[in-house]
């Protein structure tokens, strides 16, 4: 196991997560998000041999992870430029615990960020090895 690599890839949710609260809009996050999966892709394909896919997925959950709990420590300023996502916890009744809707979102999102840098690096590591 990369630990070192998972603990640098895993960097991008800090900027995620500042860059979300302060100064993304809503609507680039997920073109910003395939970007960093890209990236992690690339590396993981790059620096590991084998558990490609353990990687990703670990990397996507330490993303995820780290965003949610900056949306959570600066919740009042995450929420009023997140008004859609404030309606959706709304919606889902947990207006009182806004914050647990938050966690659970953002585990159920690192998860499918893990999946989907799992299978990107796996793709990634044929390549590479195609290219060499």
């Amino acid at each position: 196991m990369h630990t070192k690599l998972l603990f640098q890839l895993s960097c991008f949710g800090i900027f995620m997560g500042i860059g979300s609260v302060f100064f993304l809009p809503t609507q680039s996050e997920p073109f910003i998000w395939l970007l960093i999966f890209m990236v992690c892709a690339y590396f993981i394909g790059k620096k590991c041999r084998e558990e490609l896919f353990l990687h990703g997925m670990i990397i996507g959950l330490l993303q995820g992870i780290v965003q949610t709990l900056f949306h959570i420590l600066f919740y009042h300023t995450y929420s009023t430029s997140h008004l859609d996502e404030a309606a959706l916890i709304n919606q889902f009744g947990m207006s009182e615990s806004p914050r647990s809707m938050m966690i659970i979102l953002g585990l159920i999102f690192g998860m499918v960020g893990g999946i989907i840098i799992g299978i990107f690096s796996l793709v990634s590591k044929r390549l590479l090895q195609k290219n060499n």
